[in-house]
């Protein structure tokens, strides 16, 4: 029996479940504080699904927000499960009772005498107890009155092994002690709970039997007299019988005791007859309260299994949550390592570019450079040349100039002629030189004198514009290209100003649209918590109205003997009904207009996003062509700067100022290789790192995974032991309903 099992077995069967998937509830002396403190903390289906709700809501994954919006169709579904089968025992349970107390009501007051009071009950948090049972006033010989003061205050259901069911309920510990407990759940519960308190009173004003007005009980209290004046009646026939078998004589006397043996004989086996039947209902009465209490013990440990699982998929829930925590951790460092990894790409790629670009000016230098040679070998031979030549041609100019001023002279003229390679230098001695002839030649001298100066300075200007070009000072050249390359620079670093400019103006104006969509969400929320106050108002109403008709109720129960009372009573309950039909349509009309915000809330979160994309697709629209614009204007300053740097050490270089610059160049690029190389091992090594972040991601998300499925297994595990539980209580309820009616 269920009552013959120890703690220890009790223990063992909550935490390990048996083949045939009954457990049985701990008694009050095997739950400690700890426990108890424990069950208090445990959440409810409420906060289960609020918490599973919002937790869909925050998810960006549609995969995980598609998983958990199925978790919360299936937990909609059990509850509306566990809801028809706790209406359909608690149905069965008032039939049972109902028909045991009409029926068997005198065989039940036999036995409350021999047998212990024992209760055996489930908890159904449907009704309250709301009328005291222990007033004077209260009448207790009349077995069906206090048969519907059972039905209407009793706040567990449960078969009754006793006759004193308000005994057993008032003086008798149950399974779980009786303390008052606000009524906990959702609108909808309390709408159920309402709509089972109408049909209750339907059912007990269309119940004849059950519910009389004070004619019925006059009626009934006349049946009772008029029984026992029957059985009186019969009573004096029978004794006047046996007086006429008395009186008789002879073979009248002996034919008529005769007859009235046998019918004491029928009437024995009659008697003996009934006894047996009656102990073999009995039997099957107590057998039948036996296996009605396993499966009520059998609810209990379903809907204990119930509240672990909830329990476990809140610990899911919280496990689920902190693990997309982690994700999202991982993800941010994830990004900031690519950042990172992009920004080392970048430099490497700046690097690469710089000494591309360095090497390209070496080379270009160095082919400078020889043709510098070049031209230096080529001007020393045309200078060579020209020394050559240069006293053929004075002599010859000599010549024409001696015939066209006179004849020549034999005596008078000498002329000697000097000619060296390294200064061309020409002596011309001759006693009778004019002044005209010194003058041209000392202008001559003087023209040379000149043209060496202007070189010597525009040598030194060459030498001061490359030294302060190394050291990075600006130097004015009157050349028009360099002042064309500077007023193009100028236009692009306008441009530039005037693009800056516009990025901060939309930039602003996405300021402002974010904050008007901050305030429509703010309209929003004000808006849904005006409606939830109204729901809470609803919700007040509802409960104040159940309050008076519990108290409507209890007064009908103390007037049950006026009729006036009850039509009264009656009018109330029908204005209750209709205005309990009100505020269903008031609530009803609520969740359509909560579920019209709802969709315009997610109408204007959609409108958010695709305004956000069209956003970031402007600025990308933008970006991208004024990235290229600046890389074009980028290039042809750069062609420019290069141009004017071409020409520049076209005219001002010279060779150990090209060494020198070969020189740092190499140093340069030595050193922006060893950087690169420093980059590409970080760049590797942050490579590495974000594999092994990508691993620990993918087993994290494995793991999620291996408990979503371990989670949706074991919910459908629970709705078919759930659905064979409901099966076999029906069965068993028809099979029990059977053995009543027969």
């Amino acid at each position: 029996s269920p009552s013959s099992r120890s703690p220890d077995t009790r223990d063992r069967e909550i935490d390990d479940v048996s083949d045939s998937g009954v457990m049985s509830l701990p008694t009050s002396e095997d739950i400690s504080e700890a426990d108890f403190q424990d069950f208090k903390m445990e959440p409810n289906n409420r906060d289960v699904k609020s918490r599973l709700a919002q937790l869909c809501q925050s998810l960006e994954n549609v995969s995980d927000r598609i998983s958990i919006q199925q978790a919360l169709a299936l937990l909609r579904h059990y509850e509306s499960r566990l809801e028809n089968l706790e209406a359909t025992l608690a149905a069965m349970c008032q039939e049972a009772t109902q028909t045991k107390t009409i029926d068997h009501l005198p065989l039940t007051n036999m036995e409350h005498a021999k047998s212990p009071s024992r209760i055996i009950a489930t908890v159904l948090p449907f009704t309250e107890l709301t009328a005291t049972y222990h007033g004077k006033d209260v009448r207790d010989d009349i077995p069906l009155k206090r048969l519907l003061r059972d039905q209407d205050c009793m706040q567990e259901s449960g078969i009754f092994e006793d006759g004193g069911l308000t005994n057993c309920v008032l003086h008798v510990a149950t399974q779980t002690d009786w303390t008052f407990e606000p009524p906990h759940g959702d609108l909808g519960a309390e709408i159920r709970k309402l709509t089972q308190i109408r049909e209750r009173i339907e059912e007990k004003g269309g119940n004849k039997k059950l519910l009389k007005t004070p004619e019925t009980d006059q009626e009934f209290l006349t049946h009772a007299s008029l029984k026992e004046l029957l059985f009186y009646r019969d009573r004096v026939q029978v004794l006047e019988d046996k007086l006429a078998i008395y009186e008789s004589r002879g073979d009248e006397q002996s034919k008529l005791l005769a007859i009235r043996l046998e019918k004491e004989v029928l009437l024995a086996a009659q008697v003996k007859h009934l006894q047996n039947t009656v102990r073999r209902l009995k039997e099957e009465n107590r057998y039948l309260e036996e296996e009605k209490c396993e499966f009520e013990e059998a609810e209990n440990d379903t809907r204990l299994r119930c509240q672990k699982l909830e329990v476990k998929l809140s610990a899911l829930g919280e496990k689920k949550s902190d693990l997309q925590v982690q994700l999202q951790q991982n993800a941010r460092t994830m990004s900031n390592l690519r950042s990172t990894l992009s920004e080392e790409e970048r430099k490497r790629n700046e690097a690469r570019q710089y000494a591309a670009k360095m090497e390209a000016l070496v080379n270009r230098l160095e082919q400078q450079n020889f043709e510098m040679e070049e031209k230096e070998i080529e001007t020393r031979y045309r200078l060579h040349t020209l020394e050559n030549i240069v006293p053929a041609m004075v002599m010859y100019y000599l010549w024409r100039m001696l015939n066209a001023v006179r004849p020549f002279v034999k005596d008078s003229q000498t002329l000697t002629i000097h000619s060296s390679n390294s200064d061309s230098v020409l002596v011309i001695k001759s006693p009778k030189q004019t002044p005209q002839k010194r003058k041209k030649l000392r202008r001559s001298r003087q023209d040379r004198e000149e043209v060496q100066d202007n070189l010597r300075r525009s040598l030194e200007e060459i030498q001061q514009f490359l030294t302060s070009k190394q050291r990075g000072e600006s130097v004015d050249c009157p050349n028009i290209t360099v002042d064309a390359a500077f007023l193009v620079i100028e236009e692009l670093s306008n441009r530039c100003t005037e693009l800056k400019e516009r990025i901060k103006e939309l930039e602003l104006k996405e300021k402002v649209y974010q904050e008007t969509l901050l305030n429509e969400d703010e309209i929003l929320n004000k808006m849904e918590m005006d409606y939830k106050h109204q729901l809470k108002c609803a919700e007040d109403e509802l409960l104040h109205k159940q309050a008076e008709l519990e108290k409507a109720e209890a007064q009908l129960r103390k007037h049950a003997g006026d009729r006036e009372l009850e039509i009264q009573f009656q009018e109330r309950l029908n204005q209750l009904e209709a205005e309990t039909l009100q505020l269903r349509d008031a609530l009803l009309q609520k969740d359509k207009e909560k579920k019209v915000l709802e969709g315009e809330q997610i109408r204007l979160t959609n409108e958010l996003e695709e305004a956000i994309d069209n956003l970031e697709k402007f600025k990308e629209n933008i970006e991208k062509p004024l990235r290229e614009e600046v890389e074009n204007h980028r290039k042809k300053v750069k062609e420019l700067l290069g141009d004017l740097d071409v020409r520049e050490q076209e005219k001002n270089e010279t060779e150990e100022m090209h060494r020198k610059l070969v020189k740092e160049l190499k140093k340069i690029n030595n050193q922006a290789c060893r950087e690169l190389e420093e980059s590409e091992v970080t760049i590797s090594e942050l490579k590495e790192e974000v594999q092994t972040l990508e691993r620990e991601v993918a087993d994290l998300r494995a793991a999620l995974s291996h408990e979503r499925v371990s989670s949706e297994r074991k919910l459908l595990e629970v709705g078919a032991e759930l659905e064979a539980r409901d099966r076999q209580l029906r069965s068993l309820g028809s099979d029990s309903l059977a053995g009543s009616l027969h």
